[in-house]
């Protein structure tokens, strides 16, 4: 099968105004402001007001982008839309919240119980994974994630697939032993647009709520610093893959680069954390300002009601769907205590196999290397539906 990059995703080809807003809610010296077609409020703001004493890091050395370049992408955002020189790309936040976002997936057995539909139990704001995960010490790690429009029961419910570097048992001054976790991927939660989006969140406190340098999604709350002048955590895209058809997905990556969590998506380097959200007033190596012990890949499910969901995962298909069919997340791989590239091979679980499944393909020896596959369609077994 051919597998296509992504291209011409964004929804905001059609025009957009601009418009006269007030200052950015976080402070940001914003130099233009437009409404893209979607209705989201997108200000190009001077990218070193983003930090306090405007001063910004250089990018990380080019050869650790390793296989991804920037060449595979065309720009998504119309000449007419951008920003002058100097400037990026940041959504205004929006009037709706980005959902509770849970603890990441632990590492199950490879077998689980199916969950009964008619046991009466109440599954309000439950979630639901299939995962793998990896114990390590690791200082980075992501890979390529298929893009699927999964069906939705209720928009008030989301589906992910994502990666994430997690310290399991940080040890912080301020919130004592916490998970702290840095996450990307994609997901689909219409309250926050009509189409899925790529995003990040960061977790500092344990997933005890969001705050500035705390906890938050994109850049909902301070914490992410944007350098890209193409691609921003909160895009929208217009293209999904297509179950027998074609098949889009992006590489996401993150590198801790001096003393900052780096983020590679697209080719690009996108933005950053600084690690020293993580840490605090709190000891540094105790914390994943130092490095992660743990990376996961994952799908996700929100349940928001009182019975199962029906909402897919991915493309609503099971693994043994197989190719052209299922979502997928390739060439994973992990950066080690050295910052050292290895390929990645670890442990999987689901929540309940009966409607969201993984399968593994580790050190495959084929082009997408350690992959996987996963997903599935909720309660009932239909897929959209």
């Amino acid at each position: 099968m051919k597998w296509l990059f992504l291209h011409n995703f964004l929804l905001s080809t059609a025009s957009a105004a601009a418009v006269a807003l007030p200052r950015h809610p976080h402070g940001l010296d914003v130099v233009k402001t437009v409404v893209l077609s979607d209705g989201q409020v997108l200000d190009w703001v001077r990218r070193e007001s983003q930090v306090a004493n405007s001063t910004l890091p250089a990018e990380p050395a080019a050869s650790q982008k390793g296989d991804a370049s920037a060449a595979k992408f065309a720009s998504l955002i119309p000449e007419h839309l951008r920003g002058p020189e100097g400037t990026v790309p940041i959504p205004r936040p929006g009037l709706t919240s980005y959902p509770q976002k849970s603890d990441t997936p632990s590492l199950w057995p490879q077998v689980q119980l199916a969950v009964s539909a008619s046991s009466g139990e109440d599954y309000t704001g439950q979630h639901w994974y299939a995962s793998t995960s990896l114990q390590t010490k690791v200082t980075g790690g992501g890979g390529g994630i298929s893009m699927f429009e999964p069906y939705l029961q209720t928009p008030a419910e989301f589906s992910l697939v994502q990666t994430a570097i997690i310290r399991d048992e940080a040890k912080t001054s301020e919130f004592g032993t916490i998970t702290q976790t840095l996450e990307a991927g994609w997901m689909y939660y219409p309250p926050r647009g009509p189409k899925p989006m790529f995003f990040v969140f960061f977790n500092s406190n344990g997933y005890n709520g969001v705050g500035d340098y705390m906890a938050g999604w994109n850049t909902e709350q301070k914490g992410w610093v944007q350098m890209d002048s193409s691609y921003y955590p909160g895009m929208s895209f217009e293209h999904m893959s297509v179950i027998g058809g074609e098949q889009h997905d992006f590489d996401v990556q993150f590198h801790l680069v001096d003393n900052r969590w780096w983020l590679l998506a697209f080719g690009k380097w996108v933005g950053f954390y600084s690690a020293d959200i993580f840490k605090k007033n709190s000891v540094r190596e105790d914390t994943l300002a130092a490095y992660g012990d743990r990376i996961s890949f994952f799908g996700e499910v929100s349940n928001s009601g009182k019975e199962l969901t029906t909402t897919d995962m991915g493309s609503g298909n099971f693994p043994e769907a197989g190719d052209g069919k299922v979502a997928y997340v390739k060439n994973m791989v992990y950066l080690d205590a050295d910052g050292k590239k290895q390929m990645y091979s670890g442990d999987s679980g689901v929540s309940d196999p009966s409607r969201y499944r993984i399968k593994t393909f580790f050190n495959s020896g084929t082009t997408w290397d350690s992959y996987v596959y996963l997903g599935g369609p909720g309660a009932g077994g239909v897929v959209g539906g």
